[in-house]
């Protein structure tokens, strides 16, 4: 092979794997955040389908030339590249698919989704209560209603709204109770501990946000104590 024909080759590859390296970026970003209201439709239909015509050019010069590392490279950069594309262009159809299916815009639907991501990732980080914990709390019959009260006792409005919005207390209720205190009293005797921790958990979120009767208050700290111990109150 002279020397030329090995500056064509490195020309070749070089050229083949930035291009197909270039949209990485976008895939990850993409796959990370769920985001392509900046991404053309058609752009990403027109780069599948010229990688899928690059691959077919790849096929029909082997018949000519027979030059098996050229095919080669093109095939694996071209075929990267429709993957990619393609992968990229169904996380777009998936998004307006969604959107439409809302009547909303993509863009508007994407501001939706993030801030439910957003809040499910601080009620994940405000999850006091591991499944470890649960079972360890089952077999020892811990009580977590003390924490319950606690909460009540300064959160009183989105205690109650969140009693009322639980599965137990709608499955269980079968009698109108107006009083939130009588409501508090109902659940704590209804609820298991899953549904204890899980309302705990969305207390502290409702705090952490703002939502909470008292705005201005500090989100209630779970300690390392109360973790073992329950009936310890929350740091307020």
């Amino acid at each position: 092979m002279s020397v030329a024909m090995i500056f064509l080759q490195i020309f070749m590859w070089g050229g083949s794997i930035l291009t197909t390296a270039s949209f990485i970026p976008t895939l990850k970003e993409t796959i990370k955040t769920k985001n392509t209201t900046s991404t053309s439709t058609l752009s990403y239909i027109m780069f599948v389908i010229e990688y899928l015509f690059w691959c077919a050019y790849a096929v029909a010069l082997f018949f000519v030339s027979h030059d098996i590392i050229e095919v080669v490279g093109l095939i694996i950069s071209d075929g990267l590249g429709a993957i990619i594309s393609f992968i990229v262009l169904m996380f777009k159809l998936r998004n307006l698919s969604k959107a439409k299916h809302l009547h909303m815009s993509e863009v508007d639907w994407y501001r939706q989704y993030s801030k439910q991501k957003q809040a499910q990732d601080k009620l994940k980080k405000l999850q006091i209560f591991s499944e470890k914990d649960l079972q360890l709390m089952k077999k020892e019959q811990t009580d977590l209603t003390n924490v319950i009260n606690s909460l009540y006792t300064v959160y009183g409005p989105v205690v109650d709204l969140r009693i009322q919005e639980s599965r137990s207390y709608k499955k269980a209720i079968n009698r109108e109770i107006t009083s939130p205190k009588q409501r508090l009293e109902f659940f704590l005797n209804v609820a298991n501990n899953a549904e204890l921790a899980r309302i705990i958990s969305l207390i502290y979120l409702d705090v952490y946000e703002g939502n909470a009767a008292k705005t201005n208050d500090e989100l209630p700290k779970a300690t390392e104590q109360q973790k073992i111990n329950p009936s310890v109150k929350p740091t307020v």
